[in-house]
């Protein structure tokens, strides 16, 4: 969906948020389960993949009512 000159921004953005995901995710498991008992992990996790998804869903929608505005 990004347009060629704009691909390298995009990669770097991604290669950060994944850096700190690597980063947060298992700080936030230990605290949630430390806290809030065993399963607090496997529930806050289950949120977080809810919610991208939802996002990815709207992105994606979005995307293709732009392309077929284009098109016609």
């Amino acid at each position: 969906m990004t347009p060629p000159e704009g691909q390298g921004q995009i990669l770097g953005i991604a290669s950060s948020c994944s850096a700190l995901a690597r980063i947060a995710g298992p700080t936030w498991a230990g605290v949630s389960f430390m806290k809030f008992g065993s399963s607090a992990p496997f529930l806050s996790g289950f949120i977080v993949m809810l919610v991208a998804l939802t996002l990815s869903l709207r992105v994606t929608k979005n995307a293709s009512e732009s392309n077929t505005e284009r098109v016609v």
